[in-house]
Order: C-alpha cells, then sequence, then structure tokens
C-alpha cells in the first residue's frame, strides 16, 4: 500500500536570525500556501537562517522549499547555497543536504523538493544561507510519510488499523506537546474522536509528545510508563456515538463522567510505578484521603488561559469546609512559591505540602523552568510525583480546586463532583460547589 506526506510544519512557530524592515515574521513562510513572493526577509549578514520548531520529534522524510520569485532570478539567486539542517535541542546541528543550483517556486511551480534517503528524528529544522547574503523565501513544508489507510487528526495519527473482536484497533502517534494534563487532555479527546468512528487505540506512540516532562526526548514509551493501557478492556470501549469533547473551562459539577470514566479506566488508569509513588506520598505525610482537604492552586502561567483567582478565595472557600469539618487535614499543592507561603504560614501546623513537587516565583510555566538545574530532580521523577500527586488528592474528601487541564484531572480521578469547588477565572469570586 503506498504512503502519503503529511505536513508537520504548518501552523507551527519559526523563527529567523535577523529581520529586514518588516519582514520579522517568519512563521508567515508556514501559513496558507506558497504565492511567489516573499513571507519573510532577514537582513544583509553572514550564514542568515530560518528555523521552524515542529514543537515534538517527528520522522522528517521530506522538505520542501519555495523560492520568492516576483523580483527575477538575481534576487531569488540570494538564496543560494541553501543547507538544510535539523537538531534536537536548537543548539547542535547536522547537515541534511546542500543546494546549490536556483530553484523557483509557485510561480514556475519548481520549488526546492528535498526528499530523504533516510528520514531523520528530529524537532527542530533549519534552512541556513551559506556565505553573506539576505535570506527570503516564499513558503516551506516539512513533512512525514505515514501509511496511505492512516488517519490524520489535528493533534495525532493513527496507523496500523487492523480489525478484532467488537472494533478496529489502531496505533496512536500524539503530536501535541504542552502541559503534562494539557497533553493527556488532548489525547483523551482524539481516542474519542477515534472510538466515536469504531476505532480502538491500543498503543500510543508518545515520541512527539511530553517532550517537557522527559529525559530522552526520543523516548517513545514514556506514556506506558505512567499509565496502564488495557487492551482486554479496550473493545467494550468503543461505541460509535461515545465521543464528548472534555470541557476543561467547563463546569466539573455538571460534567457527564459517565462519558469519560470507562476512557480514563482504559488508558489513563496509574501504572504500578505511579501508584508506588502516591502510597509513599501517603505514608510519607501521614495523608488520608477521607479525613483531607485538598488545596490545589494552579499559578504562574495559568493567567494566559483564565484570569486568575485571588487565593484569598481559595482560603474563604477552605475556610468554610473547616467550619463544619474541624478535625479535617489541609493539604497544599501549588506551582507558586508565594501562594505555597501563605497558605502554610495560614494553617500552619494543620497543613502540609509535598517538597517532591518544588515550586516556583516567576510567572513561567513549571515545565518551561530548568527542572534539573535549578531543583535537582529530573524531568520525569517531577512528572512521576505530579501525577502521583493528582491520584492521591483527587480522593480528598474535600477538594478546592481551580479550572484548568489539572483541575480537569482531578475531577476525571475522582469521579464525581461530590466535595469538589471549583474556581472559574471567569467570575473569580464565585465557586462551583459540588457539595
Amino acid at each position: 500500500m503506498a504512503d502519503v506526506y503529511v505536513n508537520i510544519s504548518r501552523g507551527k512557530t519559526a523563527t529567523q536570525s535577523s529581520s529586514y524592515q518588516n519582514y520579522g515574521n517568519a512563521s508567515l513562510a508556514l501559513t496558507a500556501g506558497p504565492t511567489g513572493a516573499l513571507s519573510f526577509c532577514t537582513d544583509l549578514q553572514d550564514a542568515p537562517w530560518w528555523t521552524v520548531d515542529l514543537g515534538g520529534v517527528f520522522s522528517v522524510h521530506r522538505i520542501t522549499v519555495w523560492n520568492r520569485e516576483d523580483c527575477g532570478p538575481d534576487v531569488a539567486r540570494r538564496a543560494i547555497p541553501l543547507q538544510i539542517e535539523h537538531s534536537h535541542d536548537n543548539q547542535t546541528w547536522k547537515a541534511v543536504l546542500r543546494c546549490d543550483y536556483l530553484f523557483g517556486g509557485a510561480l514556475s511551480d519548481s520549488p526546492l523538493t528535498a526528499t530523504l534517503a533516510e528520514p531523520v528524528l528530529t524537532r527542530y529544522v533549519r534552512l541556513r544561507v551559506i556565505g553573506t547574503s539576505y535570506l527570503h523565501l516564499d513558503h516551506v513544508e516539512v513533512l512525514t510519510r505515514v501509511p496511505e489507510n492512516a488517519i490524520v487528526l489535528p493533534h495525532a495519527t493513527a496507523t496500523n488499523i487492523r480489525p478484532s473482536r467488537n472494533a478496529m484497533l489502531a496505533d496512536l502517534r500524539l503530536l501535541h506537546s504542552a502541559g503534562f494534563f494539557s497533553n493527556c487532555t488532548i489525547l483523551l479527546e482524539t481516542i474519542m474522536q477515534l472510538a466515536a468512528r469504531g476505532i480502538a487505540v491500543d498503543r500510543i506512540d508518545a515520541t512527539s509528545s511530553f517532550l517537557f516532562f522527559k529525559d530522552d526526548p526520543l523516548d517513545s514509551e514514556y506514556f506506558h510508563e505512567f499509565f496502564d493501557v488495557r487492551p482486554d478492556e479496550i473493545d467494550a470501549n468503543v461505541r460509535h456515538d461515545s465521543f464528548a469533547w472534555p470541557e476543561v473551562h467547563g463546569c466539573y459539577k455538571t460534567m457527564d463522567y459517565g462519558k469519560f470514566r470507562r476512557f480514563v479506566r482504559s488508558y489513563f488508569s496509574p501504572s504500578a510505578d505511579i501508584l508506588g509513588h502516591a502510597g509513599v506520598l501517603a505514608e510519607k505525610y501521614g495523608i488520608d484521603p477521607d479525613n483531607t482537604l485538598c488545596i490545589w492552586y494552579r499559578g504562574t502561567d495559568k493567567k494566559v488561559e483564565l484570569a486568575p483567582v485571588e487565593v484569598d478565595h481559595y482560603v474563604k472557600a477552605a475556610d468554610s469546609i473547616l467550619r463544619d469539618n474541624p478535625n479535617l487535614r489541609v493539604v497544599v499543592q501549588t506551582d507558586q512559591q508565594q501562594v505555597l507561603e501563605y497558605l502554610t504560614g495560614y494553617y500552619k501546623d494543620r497543613c502540609v505540602y509535598f517538597p517532591e513537587l518544588p515550586a516556583t516565583q516567576n510567572d513561567v510555566g513549571f515545565h518551561h523552568e530548568d527542572i534539573p538545574g535549578k531543583y535537582a530532580i529530573t524531568r520525569k521523577q517531577f512528572s512521576k510525583w505530579l501525577l502521583a500527586a493528582v491520584i492521591l488528592l483527587s480522593k480528598s474528601k474535600h477538594l478546592v480546586s481551580h479550572t484548568g487541564n489539572v483541575g480537569f484531572w482531578l475531577a476525571l480521578y475522582r469521579d464525581n463532583p461530590v466535595g469538589l469547588r471549583q474556581f472559574n477565572g471567569d467570575n473569580p469570586a464565585s465557586v462551583e460547589s459540588g457539595g
């Protein structure tokens, strides 16, 4: 069966070495299609370059480059000799090929098409002129090859589609890479979309995902180290009417938990390793979920999604619970050091937190930090403690939480809204209570 090529660079982020006048939006070369005109232009400089971040590690099979053709061959010739390079970390580069001849673009229908004899696994692709020149191009596409029967979704590709007892089975490669639970949400959504087509996923390749949480960027088995995918339950979970959009910013009190339950159990049940980590936290800090009030406050960069909720609102909600349940123990979990210090100072001896999950004082998402360098913990270790904390604290008798991906997964693992109070950034003074 023939293979097809899929553009994995569309809509991704690009950068350039410098900017000539107003032609500094490098990402324009990845949008729409080739027109014959330039999308970006560097200054005159030595070895000008343009780089695309694919957002994950991909197998790159082909790179197509459209030159500008609106000012004649002398201007188009500025793009040669052009060297194509790739990198895992945007620091160390390896050459893929070099083009020494004048290539065209949309008007002549003669772009540079570089089909690689051996595909490269990489995250970054760079185009660099050898010598002193301007670099200005029309359009660029970086492509991977997939089987003809593959299903290409916005954030994943399903391959190896085959029949099973009650449904079709498929292998899934997740292409989204952001926060840990953002990745989980997109994966859940994708699995449910495929289930609506009668296709069940039984193998998940995370090579291009969870990049901020890996020690080895090429670790394709990462997901299965964290979650216990249960193939024996997959066929029974597939229904053609099973798709429900995960409303991360919705109300968890009214969420239809039944729509998600079977998928969470089949694909996101914690592995024995993660359960072991949760057990360590419970024993070390004396956590009894039935006697626990958990305050989970998400700070740092969450403000880019929702208006921040002042921590005093969380305190008021927690205090109202404690008035009726004075023997509850308070467990605080937050990524914001200032909030951690405030809450532990406020609740004093009745409060505990997990030092295994360090907090930061800035407004940068923790996964963008230099975790090993600043906190003496590997990215994978941090991820395991994070998931373990969510698993353990989701079962707290009372949970005061936020709206967002972590809050959503706390609710999913809780499996009901009873005892859950959720703050919504759209109306910070209110709280959705599940009883």
